[in-house]
């Protein structure tokens, strides 16, 4: 680094620089947030209808409207719109104003939470400064603010189960039970919020129990007694708090619509994949489900729309909707799902290579997350200029999705090379933040790798990203370890 760099470096290390530094970054944000608030459009279509429509339901006819006409998608969204349309009776707003108000307050959130967790990391604060600024700024993060789609009321909730579950894995070692239970409440009820924005949730926070299951063997070896009751309350109370409130909404729909389930879709998504992915194969389809990784545009460079069209969600959309029927042809209603899972299984079975092999290239779209054309709002004509540019478009989400595999791969040797270190939490706490990064990325893009990932998907984990960035340019260009 040159002396420039180094100055730079020096004056934003000072703690009074660097905290006017940030309030003018968060006040820079907040009035781009509001300028789009009130400049933007939602464009209420695709799920944004359903979205809406049965936001507007909820308020007009209360929660046994919900539960009587489900399942449904999840919840907290809902509740979300339903509380816009409140407040724009109380105070003659228009809703889509309030709702967008109220959005980004949660992208706010989350930034203040992902600055939390760099100070955490130890980064350096120059560095904590552009990944603050370019969190507020980012084409696809903003979108999510200012659209109508249920991945923005998640962003907050991710960063704390990071937050909260690197501090329980650090307080069963060395706290008391006291602050162990508390922090297993936090993080249950972090998933839980979790859950109830998107349900793919409920699946995932198993995984953040396996440090725990390790912990625990390791105080049966070290005969270590008071860890390894810390760890068996924090395991009981995380399981119990967690399925609580999970378990009571399926009896919730149980009662009112016969059905045990959290949300609605997810098998018959799962069986439209299944048969893409175990259709016969061509070098033609491969090569173009390959080219579409970084994206369709990239895709419909190489082949045609209807070849790049099957490699998306459409794909397996036309071959649940024109097999699945049939197939179902005289099921009861209470056997659907079971039949359904049946016929996945069976679909896989068949040739769980090739299974294998796609599902692995779906995963492999997850960290292009970055893109101005996510679609779904209407954006002022400056900025729509700005973001329809090949210039501005291309470029940003080439470097991003670059860097985002390159710390990634950067955070998997990290956690290799300290591997040593998860059993002494005492001397380096940004190995346990780590963790939790890894441990919820890998786990979300495993599980959505099973349906069709499109960019809106990603956004909830964005900001795991821009840390994981964020820790890599700082050990490149300070030279630190890592």
């Amino acid at each position: 680094m040159n002396n420039y760099g180094r100055k730079i470096t020096e004056k934003f290390q000072e703690p009074a620089f660097f905290k006017k530094a940030i309030i003018v970054i968060f006040s820079a944000c907040w009035i781009y947030w509001i300028y789009l608030i009130f400049a933007s459009k939602m464009w209420i279509i695709a799920d944004a209808i359903e979205y809406q429509r049965i936001g507007l339901r909820l308020h007009k006819y209360g929660w046994l409207y919900l539960f009587e006409t489900g399942p449904h998608r999840e919840p907290f969204y809902f509740a979300i719109i339903a509380a816009s349309k409140h407040l724009s009776e109380i105070f003659h707003i228009s809703h889509e104003i309030i709702q967008k108000f109220i959005q980004v307050i949660f992208l706010f959130a989350s930034q203040a939470f992902l600055l939390l967790l760099l100070g955490k990391l130890r980064i350096r604060n120059v560095i904590k400064a552009a990944v603050i600024l370019y969190f507020g700024f980012s084409p696809a993060l903003v979108n999510a603010a200012v659209s109508s789609f249920s991945e923005i009321a998640v962003f907050p909730f991710v960063l704390a189960i990071v937050f909260f579950g690197a501090l329980s894995w650090r307080a069963i070692y060395n706290s008391n039970i006291a602050k162990t239970i508390s922090l297993a409440l936090c993080t249950s009820l972090s998933f839980v919020f979790a859950v109830f924005a998107k349900g793919i949730f409920q699946y995932i926070y198993p995984f953040f129990l396996i440090p725990c299951v390790f912990i625990l063997v390791y105080s049966i070896i070290r005969k270590r007694k008071a860890v390894f009751w810390r760890a068996i309350s924090y395991m009981l109370i995380v399981f119990l708090v967690f399925n609580l409130f999970t378990v009571s909404y399926k009896l919730m729909n149980k009662k009112y619509n016969g059905h045990f389930e959290f949300t609605n879709r997810y098998t018959l998504l799962l069986f439209g994949e299944a048969v893409q992915r175990t259709d016969p194969l061509t070098v033609k389809g491969l090569l173009s489900h390959l080219t579409y990784i970084p994206g369709r545009g990239v895709c419909r460079l190489f082949f045609s729309e209807e070849d790049c069209e099957a490699c998306g969600w459409l794909g397996g959309w036309h071959r649940q909707t024109s097999l699945l029927p049939g197939l179902l042809e005289g099921v009861p209603e209470s056997k659907v799902k079971q039949k359904t899972l049946s016929l996945t299984f069976q679909r896989i079975s068949k040739n769980p290579l090739q299974y294998g092999l796609f599902t692995t290239i779906e995963a492999l779209r997850m960290p292009f997350w970055e893109s101005t054309k996510v679609g779904f709002v209407q954006y002022p004509l400056w900025i729509a200029k700005i973001f329809s540019s090949k210039w501005f478009r291309y470029p940003l989400r080439l470097i991003i999705s670059i860097l985002t595999y390159i710390s990634l791969v950067g955070l998997m040797i990290f956690l290799f090379r300290n591997r040593n270190e998860f059993f002494h939490p005492d001397k380096e706490e940004r190995f346990m933040i780590c963790l939790a990064i890894f441990l919820l990325i890998f786990s979300y893009t495993g599980l959505y790798s099973l349906f069709s990932i499109v960019i809106r998907y990603s956004l909830p984990i964005a900001s795991l990203y821009l840390m994981c960035i964020g820790l890599f340019i700082d050990r490149k260009i300070y030279k630190d370890d890592f």
